[in-house]
Parts: C-alpha cells; sequence; structure tokens
C-alpha cells in the first residue's frame, strides 16, 4: 500500500510540474488541474463548478470531462450530491483525480462521451468546456440527452465568439460557436432556460485611438482604461450580441417533454 501510494504521488507530481512547465512556456495550459492555473482560467473554472453545486444536493450527477476531478469533488462535498460519476477521455486525468480527489460518492471511468454507454439517468449532467473539443458534437449531445432524467437539468459552458468558425484560435478546440449558433445548436436537443455569460469582452471595449495615441501607450506613458469584464452573469439581452468578440457562455438546459 505504501508503495502504491509513493508511485500514484510521483504520478500526480509528475502531472503538476508539467501543468507548470505549460503556463511557463505556452501561458497557460487546457487540461484544469486546480491549483496549477493562471488565476483568472481558474476562477472561470472554479465559478462554474460553483453555480452547480447550488443545485446538485442529493442528485445522482453525471460529470462529462471531469478531468482533474477536483470539480466532481466539489459536487459531492459542498454540494452534497448523493452520487458522482465522472468520465474522461484521459486515463491520465482518471488516475490523477483518484488519486488526489477520491470521495466515497465519487466514481470515475475512462471513456468517450459520444460513445459511452451510460448505465443510469442523471438529475444533473455537468459539461464544463467539453463540446468545443468534440467532432462528432451532435452525437456527444445526443448521448447525453438519452441520460438526462425527464426533470433533470444539463449545464453546459463553451467560449463565446462573435463569428462561429471550425477553425479557431485554440488549437484543441474543434468549432467555436457565437451565441445564436449555439442557442439554436442546443435547442436541438433541450429546452434552454437561462444563459449565464462569464468575462464577456466587447468590440466596442476598444476605442479606436491615435497613432499618437499608440506610442504613448506603446511607452507607458498614457494608460487607457477599459470596461472591467464581469466574471459571472446572466444574460438578459444587456449586450449587443453582435458586439461581443470573446468570453464563455452556459447554459442551463431541460428535457424536452414530447407529448
Amino acid at each position: 500500500m505504501i508503495e502504491t501510494n509513493v508511485l500514484e504521488e510521483l504520478f500526480c507530481q509528475r502531472q503538476e510540474t508539467k501543468a507548470l512547465s505549460e503556463i511557463l512556456c505556452y501561458k497557460g495550459c487546457e487540461r484544469w488541474l486546480y491549483g496549477y492555473m493562471l488565476e483568472q482560467v481558474e476562477e472561470e473554472h472554479l465559478r462554474r463548478y460553483k453555480f452547480a453545486v447550488e443545485i446538485v444536493k442529493d442528485k445522482v450527477v453525471l460529470d462529462v470531462a471531469s478531468g482533474c476531478g477536483y470539480g466532481s469533488y466539489l459536487l459531492a462535498v459542498e454540494g452534497k450530491a448523493k452520487k458522482v460519476f465522472g468520465l474522461d477521455i484521459s486515463e491520465d486525468a482518471v488516475r490523477y483525480s483518484n488519486y488526489r480527489y477520491s470521495h466515497e460518492n465519487i466514481s470515475r471511468v475512462v471513456g468517450d462521451a459520444t460513445e459511452y454507454k451510460f448505465i443510469e439517468k442523471y438529475d444533473v449532467i455537468t459539461s464544463f468546456e467539453t463540446v468545443e473539443h468534440i467532432a462528432d458534437y451532435e452525437k456527444y449531445l445526443g448521448n447525453i440527452e438519452q441520460v438526462l432524467l425527464k426533470k433533470g437539468l444539463l449545464i453546459i459552458s463553451t467560449p463565446i465568439v462573435n463569428i462561429t468558425t471550425t477553425k479557431p484560435y485554440n488549437p484543441h478546440h474543434v468549432i467555436e460557436w457565437n451565441y445564436i449558433d449555439f442557442h439554436k445548436l442546443m435547442s436541438k436537443y433541450f429546452n434552454v432556460k437561462e444563459v449565464y455569460f462569464q468575462n464577456i469582452v466587447l468590440f466596442s471595449d476598444f476605442k479606436k485611438q491615435s497613432f499618437f495615441d499608440k506610442i504613448l501607450k506603446k511607452l507607458k506613458i498614457k494608460k487607457f482604461k477599459y470596461r472591467n469584464k464581469i466574471p459571472f452573469e446572466k444574460y438578459e439581452k444587456q449586450y449587443d450580441l453582435a458586439d461581443i468578440k470573446s468570453g464563455f457562455q452556459m447554459l442551463v438546459c431541460e428535457k424536452k417533454i414530447i407529448l
């Protein structure tokens, strides 16, 4: 047992060192590792799970792309979920999470969310920063729709862009949607109940500057103030959608009831 714990600890430390090196070399890493991310990125991930924590008490939860496992741990411990099932395509991620964030109410497996054959249905499904990584995202949405209970909720987040693109800046993403296209996609499978935004950047945030102003800014002689981004807010048509440049969108969805 002691030998096993040492091996698992060494494995976890290697994953953490890798995350730190990616941050130093590339100013960020794609897979969230709690405690080893840039502050804003970590806060964005935590805020999504904190939202879910409020609604999972005594619920059976599916956490898709559960990653390092800290989010599932929050759902079980702070959210007091009855049971949390974590699914991730990475064997390393599941191994890490099972050692760092084990809990009696959490089980985790390695699997592809587009193909995985679930054996039960769920009160709540969380899918944070996942769908943009999946080439066959329609198959993925259809698969998780099948295992959402009639009165269940899906909480799903993804980046938001001005124009939907299949060639996003992030090389790990196969697609990024604007608000209208993502809302339309989700509405094919679910009823969209609420929408939340995170750290929205607007084109109008970047006011036109003269060539002289740009020189002063470059020389750090003059500072320009931009609108402070809001970490988390409910979307209630406070933005002109055409003005949105980037950020994140999170949709709370219900099962479609076919009469």
